[in-house]
């Protein structure tokens, strides 16, 4: 398995393995996140990323969650996203959990259809989902002081 920089999960996926399939956050200029301050972001090729895969299977053998890191690996195109989700499902037939960050506007960008055929193909899928104050999918929240917090 081959990471990059500093790695972070969140604590509710303590027992999964981890396949790093980006590296740092597209955003990354959220105020209340320095996660992936030391990354660009970039995606790793889909190659190293089965290569990463398939290395996972000759030296964990049986793998019931996966949480892909970093930052928002719903920022990528469905298509690569959902080779890389084929793979996993095929190398790992007991997977119960499958995970991944998401930010929310990279997932709004997900038409109805894309985030249809990623649940078909994962069977136990969980995205947590970054907030950005920044995007413009939360700027309405700051309007509304009864909707959520934003004094962090």
């Amino acid at each position: 398995m081959s990471y990059e920089g500093k790695i972070y999960r969140p604590w509710m996926e303590a027992d999964s393995e981890l396949i790093q399939v980006t590296l740092g956050c597209s955003v990354n200029t959220c105020t209340s996140c320095s996660m992936f301050r030391d990354k660009s972001f970039r995606r790793k090729p889909l190659e190293e990323i089965f290569a990463d895969i398939d290395m996972l299977r000759r030296y964990r053998g049986r793998v019931e969650s996966i949480f892909l890191i970093d930052g928002n690996v719903m920022v990528l195109k469905t298509e690569l996203l959902l080779k890389v989700i084929a793979r996993i499902r095929e190398t790992f037939p007991e997977l119960k959990n499958l995970a991944m960050y998401s930010g929310l506007n990279d997932l709004r960008r997900k038409s109805v259809e894309e985030l249809k055929q990623i649940c078909r193909i994962r069977r136990c899928f969980r995205a947590s989902f970054a907030i950005n104050f920044n995007e413009p999918a939360r700027m309405w929240f700051r309007r509304r002081p009864n909707r959520l917090n934003t004094n962090t």
